[in-house]
């Protein structure tokens, strides 16, 4: 927060490696390192301590909402908190859409022309919702219904538990990292929209990491998702992509509003389950 941008895009789960090799953008591109390895610890590691007046919280993630998970109280934090994922979730692929988390953010600098815009996108973090995510949803739901000859529920459940699917060899390392590698890439035209729309000073980067059956040397261990509290390059080290304005937003600080989202309520939960965080 102490880094100087108008417009800050977090990409949930995003790795410096793989932003790195396939971002098609002529910004300032370096790698920093992330205070945590998830979302939880990256909220409480950014925002426990302070107050962000001139800053609105855009989210598609709904896990400040609860307790348990994140212990920092955003509508504090900040200005005002947008909450994308209680409008525009959808219940068919189990995510925001990014074209959503696009108009909120049009919207938000409509709204709010004097704050800095902090938006907070699921993608590249499942449900993969490329063509090649939807494809290893519905082969392990055709596996399963094989296996059980019963119904098994919906896609965005099935999705949840990729990484538990990697690591049984029920999918491959491969296609796993080809759906990942899309839902970054899908993210890519949305991105160029808000920064050829969306005036001010921009940055691109990411609460942490993924990992995708990486080795955790030095130990002879394969690990799969974002383990909170876990420090290794996979997972920490993110993006921090720099977008230079010639027009800068007059940013002024004013008091808090409040969001009026009941904490811990069962829809938030369910969201939740489908990104695959479970309490």
């Amino acid at each position: 927060m102490a880094e100087d941008w108008d417009n800050c895009y977090l990409l949930d789960a995003c790795r410096y490696d793989m932003f790195a090799d396939l971002q098609p953008f002529e910004g300032q591109l370096k790698r920093r390192l992330s205070q945590a390895s998830s979302t939880p610890g990256f909220l409480e590691a950014h925002f426990s301590a302070g107050r962000y007046y001139d800053t609105v919280y855009v989210t598609a993630n709904p896990m400040h909402s609860v307790d348990e998970w994140c212990t920092v109280e955003l509508d504090t934090v900040f200005h005002s908190v947008i909450n994308v994922w209680e409008t525009e979730w959808d219940e068919d692929i189990g995510t925001v859409p990014p074209e959503d988390m696009v108009a909120a953010v049009k919207t938000a600098r409509k709204t709010y022309p004097n704050k800095r815009i902090l938006a907070h996108f699921i993608q590249p973090h499942h449900p993969f919702i490329g063509p090649t995510g939807r494809e290893m949803v519905d082969s392990g739901m055709q596996g399963r219904e094989k296996a059980k000859g019963a119904d098994v529920g919906s896609s965005a459940d099935d999705e949840q538990k990729i990484w538990a699917r990697l690591r049984q060899g029920d999918v491959s390392e491969q296609r796993v990292w080809e759906a990942y590698r899309e839902n970054l890439k899908l993210l890519f035209p949305h991105l160029r929209e808000l920064l050829d729309t969306v005036d001010g000073k921009t940055v691109v980067t990411s609460d942490h990491g993924n990992l995708v059956a990486d080795w955790l040397w030095p130990f002879p261990v394969r690990e799969y998702g974002h383990p909170g509290e876990l420090r290794v390059p996979e997972l920490i080290e993110v993006p921090w992509l720099v977008f230079d304005a010639d027009e800068r937003i007059s940013i002024q600080s004013d008091r808090p509003l409040e969001s009026g989202v009941e904490h811990g309520s069962t829809e938030i939960r369910d969201r939740l389950s489908d990104l695959g965080y479970h309490s």
